[in-house]
């Protein structure tokens, strides 16, 4: 039996949908910090 590395399994569709929801930025707290969004140097 051969292993699919890059099959995309319920599972990491669940990770992926959980990593989404909790590493994004609210953007009223680009305001709230005084965050000015962009490219950095």
């Amino acid at each position: 039996m051969k292993n699919s590395y890059s099959e995309i399994t319920p599972y990491v569709k669940l990770l992926a949908e959980t990593s989404i929801k909790n590493n994004t930025i609210k953007p009223e707290m680009y305001l709230e910090h005084s965050v000015k969004r962009g490219l950095r140097d």
